[in-house]
């Protein structure tokens, strides 16, 4: 995988197997096959990304890259299994995952790592997602989505939410190690398309104003103007 997991960490005791045949007249001929069992382990694939805990399952690769994978664990205080795409298709370079995020452990880790200054208790509920990580030579991207549904937002309009609202939230992260040791990383965010909550029509020739201004404060950050 080249660079894609030089910032990974983990924590644990982990099996592994390895078969390795070198060629000693034949350096790029030399082949190995193994296999790494987890056990109850945590793992950072990067600062930016969540941590897993009590990962469990396995990995085999070879000279090539990853040939298969199948993990469990806990992300963001939900279970989620990984998995490829394609089980057939080696060496593996994309991994699914689903899974379910609750708004405890969320509203942490986006306080702690995000830097995110969100209140205790703006966030209630839970909700499901899904991911695709694509695993590069030179790093990884992520591409995300969640309706959202089950999460509440406890914030002013516009940014309330209630638990049966779809907002339709894709995300994506592209992070790349370049060849001078320099890392860059590029999030995007987007919900789906605006729904409309007051438009002032009370006739078809009255029309009123619907700024509505509100002002919320939000500590540690400027203060902010919804309208």
């Amino acid at each position: 995988l080249g660079q894609a997991r030089v910032q990974t960490t983990t924590q644990g005791l982990a099996q592994l197997t390895l078969d390795l045949h070198l060629d000693l007249d034949r350096g790029h001929a030399s082949t190995v096959r193994g296999q790494l069992v987890f056990q109850d382990n945590r793992i950072l694939l990067d600062t930016d990304i969540p941590e897993m805990s009590g990962v469990r399952g396995s990995l085999g690769f070879n000279e090539k890259g990853l040939t298969r994978l199948a993990v469990s664990g806990r992300v963001l205080g939900g279970p989620f299994p990984v998995a490829p795409p394609s089980p057939r298709v080696t060496p593996v370079t994309q991994l699914a995952v689903k899974g379910e995020l609750a708004a405890s452990a969320l509203e942490s880790w986006l306080r702690q790592s995000a830097g995110v200054p969100l209140a205790t208790g703006v966030l209630a509920g839970k909700t499901p997602f899904g991911l695709t990580v694509d695993l590069g030579p030179t790093g990884i991207e992520v591409l995300g989505q969640s309706s959202l549904r089950g999460l509440a937002i406890r914030l002013p309009v516009p940014a309330r939410k209630r638990t049966d609202e779809d907002w339709g939230l894709q995300w994506s992260l592209l992070q790349k190690t370049h060849s001078d040791g320099q890392r860059t990383q590029a999030w995007r965010i987007a919900t789906g398309p605006p729904v409309e909550a007051a438009n002032g029509m009370e006739s078809p020739t009255v029309l009123h104003p619907t700024w509505n201004p509100v002002l919320h404060q939000v500590p540690g950050w400027p203060l902010l103007l919804f309208y």
